[in-house]
């Protein structure tokens, strides 16, 4: 059986959220991750529509009428209800942090209580408070629900009331599983609906109203402040109770206007609010509103009462609905493992066991509502230093950072709390309840005030006075945020920008890190770059290295241009001589042996007591000396490591060639175990380095291990790491499936606690086979001489790792040179679709050297990216790959164009340091398949050559979008990261030979120009 999934597009985006069930029609696939620019649509006009639903409701007909109910007249009370609706600027403000990150606001106030201290005040103000809510409203809403049914005819028994409610609580939960898409298509014609008829409603109060009413108790004096000032406050609560306005803000485009977004948001909350309180507040001059349903119902024909009712139902469900779908984001932001769909449902369970308690044994609601009038005093602080951190920073804020909840966060602070936020949050909170006057509570001020609640004022002045203030003095001017590069204009030169509407440009800008504008003229102030005819490209990604160890290479004993066997002699020789313990060296390539096989007497005849390691080309053999064997304890007896072999003589003996896991696994380990942290921090920023002189601003580590991590990890805290790491997990042949699966389990764990910018754990690694040149990958048919080598992973171990880390959303990418391997690789792939469902995944095969036809359409319909490094076709390095295949299956070696044909995506890398790491000379081969090593060698099956503008995609563009990057770097447009590398030549403009020369005249990364390049960077041999 096979399952047809093809991606629909390159800018499709693989969520990182855990793997869904299937519901009909489009779910969101986000939960608190950033949502990137590819996915951003729409206009800030929609936010309109959105916050009037919720806001044409029950809930103001009732308030306004309490202000009239309070004593106040006509105009005392509409001064009230647009005093208080003005604090619907506040919910506007709060909304901009959407776009402005890609987050909701759960993620956004980290910047504000750190990251440790955000989930307390998550906990407390964004779910505990939500789900209050969401039962007072369930409650509300059933007790409605009861009378419509006694209307009708229905006995309302106990199982009709449990059945209202689980309906309700299901209408509500749906729309919010759904998320926000469904949302904002829902609430336009939802807001419509509503306010005809509230509209409607309005005209039967208009009709009857008393528009020359007066209180029969005249309020003056001390008596009228207290009262009207207790009136905006209980108006201004509703508004200042969404903090979550940027969760439905956070889809529409970065460069959307933040005075639009707050504007329509402000506007969306306030006008239906001034009309219906007002309503309200007019009702309540000709009926008794201390029963508004009964008092309403007076009004209005009978016929209408039932529509009324249902009206009232719906828009107390909108309103939940919001509430409900925040607080699962809300959920997840405090730490709790879950989906969002997943922590939708386990909050809507603990509403509706709320409700029906409520409603079928004991009314504690109304306790809880009574306590809730408190946390108003709260929110007025919590609201007052969001925007004050909004307008400190001027709306700076960058989701990737936001979201990184590790200790080298910018956002970590003191401990993982921001001081001057928790501070500022307790105090203004406490100086909010001492003048606090309700029912439930009078502090000691507002008792000396005869009754005058300050509580608003106080509260939010003071926490905003105490924020700014103490983040000044705790963390100075920059909140402890990034850098913002200034606003930087290039212009002048040619721009290939990889975006395929618009492939070339002239100029562009760079404002807060990013592409700003593409062919625009420079804004005012902007710094001028002159490119002089220098040509731009987007920074190169490349989709496959081993950073650490390309940075450890530079000091190796370097073997890949030796002439002969005599010439490795001679340089291991005279690294023995200088060597303390041990020789490690890496490059050499079979032909250089001539007739001898790799064998240690060859080493130990010019180092016999030095250990010698030193690893083929390709890293997948190795070849030792003795002493390298008896440091490494392998002798007759030992037996050989799961997937790998120890190459023995007829007598059993170790020759020293050490094979796949053999090289990979046991001698590799060994010598991880032999180096200190600091060697590998200094390998670390030499790989950097080399990479950002050459232009490179983003690499996938394939196959990232404990010790790579941890130095990964200890760059990010010291705030060392110069670009973009995007890490897959080395999964390593077990003996048992459990072991298998455990490795996975780890990659889990490391995936859902890195995800940050500049480090993320993606997926994982899998060695499917070898490779060709030792005759170690699995092929189809045999090898030349007869041979053939089994899979690594065969397809009852591969299989449930692949299932089990496909279900968990990671990426997994899969090593497979031989066409028996990726038809292995390919078939666990499609059981894992099979199995969880389709989706966009993202999964990747490396290398694919030989590869067959079928399986090249196999691979495009499902959507696995071909990741490739053209520089393992330079025919320099051919001779055995030829030999060891020695028919026509050469022909067809590493076929690119094939896989482009097919409908397939391509993304490029070098698979550093088993081939040299500069892209300009990758580029070389890709569009030439001729030689980047060795000058005048004949062409590599030219026909399957790509063109240097496609080659150059497959380098930024594709690679990104491999790694699910593709809404933050790959290309330049509006939006992306400035991520570029400025090269002194035209590639496009002269022969191929040009990208073997040209020089790259300075890399960018976030807008940030680093390091010129450093001499000598590119190997050319």
């Amino acid at each position: 059986m096979t399952i047809d999934q093809t991606t629909a597009a390159h800018d499709a985006h693989e969520p990182h959220e855990p793997h869904e069930p299937h519901l009909p029609g489009p779910v969101e696939a986000h939960g608190i991750d950033v949502i990137p620019d590819t996915e951003r649509h729409g206009t800030a006009r929609s936010l309109f529509a959105l916050w009037v639903a919720p806001n044409v409701n029950y809930l103001a007909l009732v308030v306004g009428g309490a202000l009239v109910l309070m004593g106040l007249s006509l105009v005392q009370a509409f001064a009230a209800i647009v005093v208080g609706s003005l604090f619907s600027i506040v919910t506007g403000i709060v909304a901009v942090t959407g776009p402005a990150s890609g987050t909701p606001s759960q993620v956004a106030t980290r910047a504000m209580y750190g990251v440790r201290g955000n989930r307390v005040a998550i906990a407390v103000n964004g779910w505990f408070v939500s789900i209050c809510y969401i039962a007072l409203n369930w409650v509300a809403a059933s007790v409605i629900g009861f009378s419509l049914a006694d209307r009708v005819g229905i006995p309302v028994s106990t199982p009709v009331k449990v059945v209202i409610v689980v309906a309700l609580a299901s209408a509500t939960m749906l729309v919010s599983v759904y998320g926000q898409g469904v949302i904002m298509r829902l609430y336009g014609p939802l807001s419509a609906a509503l306010a005809v008829v509230f509209l409607v409603l309005s005209g039967f109060v208009v009709a009857k109203a008393d528009f020359s009413y007066v209180p029969a108790l005249h309020l003056g004096g001390g008596d009228l402040w207290v009262t009207w000032i207790a009136a905006v406050t209980l108006i201004a609560s509703t508004p200042l109770s969404y903090t979550i306005s940027s969760d439905f803000a956070r889809y529409l485009p970065r460069e959307t206007s933040p005075v639009a977004v707050a504007g329509w948001t402000a506007l969306g909350n306030a006008v239906p609010s001034v009309v219906f309180l007002t309503v309200g507040a007019l009702a309540a001059t000709v009926v008794d509103m201390s029963d508004p349903q009964a008092g309403l119902q007076s009004i209005v024909p009978g016929w209408f009462n039932t529509l009324f009712m249902v009206a009232i139902i719906v828009g107390t469900l909108a309103n939940n609905a919001l509430t409900t779908y925040s607080s699962g984001l809300a959920l997840q932001a405090v730490g709790v493992p879950l989906s969002r769909i997943a922590s939708v449902v386990v909050n809507g369970a603990i509403g509706v066991a709320m409700t029906l308690y409520a409603l079928l044994v004991f009314d504690f609601l109304s306790t809880v509502s009574s306590a809730l009038v408190l946390l108003v005093t709260l929110v007025g602080p919590i609201m007052a230093i969001y925007v004050t951190d909004i307008l400190m920073r001027r709306n700076r804020y960058d989701g990737a950072e936001l979201s990184d909840d590790t200790p080298a966060s910018p956002y970590w602070y003191t401990g993982g709390v921001n001081l001057a936020g928790a501070i500022a949050c307790l105090v203004s909170f406490g100086l909010a309840l001492l003048c606090a006057s309700t029912e439930a509570f009078t502090g000691p001020v507002a008792k000396a005030l005869d009754g005058l609640d300050l509580s608003l004022p106080v509260g939010m002045l003071g926490a905003a006075a105490l924020y700014a203030g103490l983040t000044r003095l705790f963390y100075g001017n920059d909140l402890r945020v990034t850098e913002t590069p200034a606003t930087v204009h290039l212009r002048g030169g040619r721009i290939f920008t990889a975006d395929p509407a618009r492939p070339w440009a002239v100029a562009l800008t760079i404002a807060d890190g990013r592409i700003a504008a593409v062919d625009q003229e420079a804004p005012p102030h902007a710094e001028i770059v002159e490119l002089d005819g220098a040509v731009v490209l987007p920074g190169f990604v490349d989709a496959h290295t081993h950073l650490i160890e390309m940075g450890a290479a530079a000091g190796e004993v370097a073997l890949v241009d030796a002439a002969d066997l005599a010439e490795i002699q001679a340089r291991v020789a005279a690294a023995a001589a200088t060597a303390p313990v041990r020789v490690v060296g890496g490059g050499w390539l079979h032909p250089q042996l001539g007739d001898h096989a790799p064998h240690r007497s060859l080493l130990d005849a010019v180092a016999p007591d030095v250990p010698v390691y030193l690893s083929a080309n390709d890293l997948h053999s190795a070849w030792v000396n003795t002493a390298a064997l008896r440091e490494l304890g392998i002798d007759a007896d030992t037996p050989d490591p799961i997937g790998g072999a120890i190459e023995r003589d007829a007598d059993g003996e170790a020759t020293g060639l050490l094979s796949e896991m053999a090289a990979l696994g046991l001698m590799r380990s060994f010598l991880a175990g032999q180096v200190t942290d600091a060697d590998r921090d200094a390998w670390l920023q030499t790989g950097c380095g080399r990479y950002l002189a050459d232009g490179v601003t983003t690499v996938v580590d394939m196959g990232v291990e404990a010790h790579d991590l941890a130095t990964f990890e200890r760059a990010l805290a010291a705030d060392t790491l110069p670009m973009r790491i995007v890490g897959h997990w080395l999964v390593k042949p077990a003996a048992t499936e459990a072991e298998n699966l455990a490795q996975v389990e780890e990659a889990i764990a490391h995936a859902r606690r890195l995800d940050g910018d500049r480090l993320c754990i993606a997926g994982i690694k899998i060695m499917a086979d070898g490779v060709i040149d030792s005759c170690t990958a699995s092929m189809a048919r045999p090898y030349a001489d007869g041979s053939n080598a089994a899979p690594i992973w065969d397809r009852a171990a591969l299989t449930p790792v692949v299932v089990a880390a496909d279900a968990a959303g990671l990426q997994i990418a899969i090593h497979a040179i031989g066409d028996e391997a990726s038809a292995i690789a390919l078939d666990a792939l499609e059981e894992s679709i099979r199995v969880n469902g389709p989706r966009d995944r993202r999964h990747r095969m490396e290398h694919l050297e030989v590869v067959s036809v079928e399986s090249i359409a196999r691979l495009a319909r499902l959507g696995v990216v071909a990741s490739m490094q053209p520089v393992h076709a330079d025919p320099a390095i051919q001779d055995n790959w030829r030999a060891m295949l020695g028919d026509e299956r050469v022909e067809r070696g590493y076929p690119w164009r094939e896989i482009t044909d097919a409908g397939g995506v391509l993304a490029f890398g070098t698979d550093a340091p088993t081939a040299p790491h500069p892209p300009l000379p990758n580029m070389y081969v890709a569009t030439t398949r001729r030689s980047a090593l060795v000058e005048g060698l004949p062409a590599n099956t030219p026909h399957l050559a790509v063109p240097l503008a496609e080659a150059l995609s497959h380098a930024t563009r594709d690679a990104a979008y491999a790694s699910r990057l593709e809404g933050r770097v790959g290309t330049i447009a509006p939006g992306r990261v400035a991520d570029l590398v400025v090269l002194a030549a035209d590639p496009f403009a002269g022969e191929p030979e040009a990208l073997l020369t040209t020089r790259v005249l300075s890399t960018w990364v976030a807008g940030v120009e680093q390091a010129q390049r450093a001499a000598g960077s590119s190997v050319l041999v």
